[in-house]
């Protein structure tokens, strides 16, 4: 008698059992008590590690999300201008230094308003934005919101003739985005204009002459006696190489060069590299460092004229003079 009860009760459980789907592995995690050292014999379930399918299907499936929602930038940009045209190549104004000339930016920003075929490539380090406190962002006269405010309003006034071609992140401005937002980017869209981080390769079209230009806040390589050692290393050895026109910032060590490259079967091709001045003259950091206050001389942008009738570049060391030539 007892054991057809019991044949019973065990065809009862597998019933079940099977109905749920479960394996008799499930079944005895599920009724088993757990002892431990100490021999406490557990009423509830002891918590379990989750296994490593779990962890390898819920990191993928993140990955996907994410995917799905991170920024869209753009590496390559082309365009087509209808003639000869200046390109002003502008960065690193670090808004909102008590030692940035604001007199410099506006008359420039309102040069490239008043002349026709006058565009502008915005290279990064727009802000000075220092956004974790400290010694930093106290010597700022004015704070990140106030300061990207001003990049909000020079942006959409140079819109407003639809002069921007794009703007590329710098690190001033790039600490923003620790917070879940990105500033420039967003200016950029309202514009309906480009932005980039990193490398940034843009093709101009006038006339039937493509113009090739690398474009980058910063690259990689540092030099104390060629101030465009990190251009001429991407263009030689890098990334930009087969590139018309190579410019970064960051460095604040304004400089212009100009060579002929030989390649393959003997042809040759010339490049232009250029290393962008800062607007900010000095700031507590550099002088730290021994750096020595900027002159007028070693500060602002640079431009560049591209030519309608044949392929010809001139590059200017002074935005002001290259938006005088047209």
């Amino acid at each position: 008698m007892l054991s057809t009860c019991f044949f019973d009760w065990f065809c009862a459980i597998n019933f079940i059992v099977s109905k749920l789907g479960l394996t008799a592995k499930d079944w005895n995690k599920m009724t088993a008590r757990k002892k431990d050292k100490n021999g406490i014999d557990w009423v509830s379930e002891l918590p379990e590690d989750k296994d490593y399918d779990y962890w390898s299907d819920r990191f993928k499936d993140r990955q996907d999300q994410y995917d799905g929602s991170k920024e869209i930038v753009r590496k390559n940009l082309e365009l087509n201008l209808p003639e000869e045209s200046v390109i002003c190549l502008i960065g690193d104004q670090h808004v909102g230094s008590p030692e940035v000339d604001y007199d410099r930016i506006e008359a420039e920003v309102k040069q490239i308003m008043e002349t026709d075929n006058v565009y502008i490539i915005i290279m990064g380090d727009t802000v000075d934005g220092y956004f974790w406190g400290g010694d930093a962002q106290y010597g700022q006269m004015e704070q990140a919101p106030e300061q990207y405010q001003y990049i909000r309003s020079m942006m959409d006034y140079l819109g407003e003739k639809k002069k921007l071609i794009c703007a590329i992140g710098g690190d001033h401005d790039g600490w923003s985005k620790r917070g879940g937002f990105n500033p420039i980017k967003e200016f950029t869209q309202r514009n309906h204009c480009f932005y980039s981080q990193g490398i940034t390769y843009i093709t101009i079209n006038i006339g039937q002459h493509s113009y090739r230009i690398t474009a980058a806040h910063r690259l990689p390589g540092n030099s104390m006696y060629n101030r465009t050692h990190q251009q001429n290393r991407a263009l030689r050895f890098g990334s930009a190489n087969g590139s018309d026109i190579v410019v970064a910032g960051h460095t604040h060590k304004k400089g212009i060069s100009e060579f002929s490259i030989d390649k393959f079967g003997g042809a040759s091709q010339k490049a232009h590299v250029i290393s962008l001045g800062a607007y900010k003259k000095i700031d507590e950091y550099g002088m730290k460092l021994g750096f020595s206050e900027l002159t007028t001389d070693n500060m602002y942008g640079c431009a560049v004229k591209l030519a309608k009738d044949r392929k010809h570049i001139t590059t200017f060391y002074d935005v002001l003079d290259g938006i005088k030539s047209l």
